[in-house]
């Protein structure tokens, strides 16, 4: 007969009597239910090794269900026979297959796979086995990604994690044994050097070059509305433009496939109206979609940006269109609260703080004009106060009868003012309070 041991951590381990010995079989963790299916499954094998006969057909279904591990310990204990190893796909093989079977995922993501698919052939070698690719050379290829490819981190690191992906589908298709990209912990994609803010006169600036209203469209639609290029300015249609509410439904394309994250609501922002009344008045009867240029997804409409760009005597910045989304996403939370911010982009507010938000140099502007405001407030205050007043500025008492007398002294109203409420109140210091007790008085 078989025993169940308990592990902590909710690990479970059956042991059973073979001579003098009691080996021991790991099965992880496991419900007790699960223990006691396993213990149950264990004797009929040790029955049938004793008896010489077959094993039951449910226990048979139980061994080929079992994760590759667990079925090598047994085999190595003489329970049952040993695993036929899987014929080894090659890298090239298995992410072919990976591709055809993943219908479920968007082209754009399927646009990134191949850039990492490529990477990976390039490094091991499309005919190289996936068993033969070990952790050691996965963290090879992530340095190869930086120092031979060049590439930046935040890039090095989504190339490592769709390759984390891929391999630990193979783990569970039983093709490889371990994943050897499980180890690489996830960096941070974010890069604070590619950030930038573009000011609104810079905006304006290269709104006027755009050469048509299909591009001050877009032009508007990403600067002011915060849309996704291309993917949220081609699916507008004329019937997501509310114009008697002023507001605008954008289709999230990139977001659809979770609850709740299909669409958002935006106000019809003076900056786009205009552009859209502009593109409404020029469209055909009957035309369905807001943008009708670039329709083809493939467009590159970066390189005609660019050109726009030095048209209107500007220096190109990092992530053109990204940047955009990220300087309106940044003007929205100095103007509104997060959560009304966050909406209107469509975007969680860790997101935005991690990838969108920036400082400016109007914050530090703001700052200053902040001070010298609060700086002349309070010298005009301090101009006003004099023995008069009946508000001490540099620490003496209050002369006046009241405080002679030990009395706070009082307005028209009879309501006491005492002397570090005045100045509170006055934006000033209050006067270091000695505090006195048990202990000796501290000094002045």
């Amino acid at each position: 007969m078989a025993t169940i041991e308990k592990r902590p951590n909710g690990r479970k381990v059956i042991r059973y009597l073979d001579g003098l010995k009691r080996p021991k079989i790991s099965i992880g963790k496991a419900s007790m239910a699960d223990a006691i299916s396993a213990k149950t499954h264990i004797e009929k094998l040790i029955a049938s090794r004793v008896s010489g006969g077959g094993i039951p057909p449910a226990t048979a279904q139980w061994l080929a269900d079992i994760p590759a591990a667990l079925a090598a310990r047994l085999a190595g204990l003489g329970l049952c026979e040993p695993r036929r190893a899987p014929e080894s796909l090659s890298v090239a093989g298995f992410l072919a297959d990976y591709f055809s079977r993943r219908t479920d995922v968007k082209r754009g993501t399927k646009t990134r796979w191949k850039q990492t698919r490529r990477n990976l052939c390039d490094y091991f070698g499309e005919n190289t086995a996936l068993t033969a690719i070990t952790e050691g050379k996965a963290h090879d290829f992530r340095r190869w990604l930086l120092t031979h490819e060049g590439l930046a981190n935040a890039t090095t690191v989504k190339r490592v994690k769709d390759a984390k992906q891929f391999f630990e589908d193979a783990l569970r298709h039983e093709l490889i044994t371990k994943n050897p990209f499980r180890s690489l912990k996830a960096a941070d994609q974010s890069n604070s050097e590619r950030s930038h803010f573009v000011p609104t006169d810079v905006a304006h600036a290269v709104l006027d070059a755009c050469p048509d209203a299909q591009w001050r469209l877009i032009f508007a639609l990403s600067r002011w509305g915060g849309l996704r290029c291309p993917s949220e300015h081609l699916a507008l249609t004329w019937g997501d433009v509310n114009w008697e509410r002023g507001r605008l439904r954008v289709p999230c394309v990139k977001t659809a496939g979770h609850e709740g994250k299909a669409e958002r609501i935006i106000p019809l922002f003076d900056e786009i109206r205009r552009p859209l009344e502009e593109a409404f008045d020029a469209a055909e009867a009957g035309a369905t979609f807001v943008v009708t240029r670039y329709r083809d997804t493939n467009a590159n409409l970066r390189t005609q940006f660019l050109r726009i760009i030095r048209r209107a005597g500007v220096r190109p910045w990092p992530r053109l269109f990204n940047s955009l989304r990220a300087s309106r996403s940044t003007e929205l939370i100095s103007q509104f609260p997060a959560h009304v911010a966050t909406a209107w982009l469509g975007h969680s507010e860790k997101v935005a703080r991690k990838h969108y938000w920036q400082v400016t140099d109007a914050d530090y502007e703001a700052a200053l004009n902040e001070g010298k405001t609060w700086g002349a407030e309070l010298g005009a205050v301090e101009g006003n106060l004099g023995p008069e007043s009946g508000v001490a500025t540099n620490g003496e008492k209050l002369q006046s009868n009241a405080s002679e007398a030990g009395e706070p002294s009082k307005t028209p109203g009879n309501t006491p003012i005492f002397k570090d409420t005045q100045l509170i109140s006055s934006g000033c210091k209050p006067p270091r309070v000695t505090p006195t007790g048990l202990e000796p008085v501290l000094p002045a």
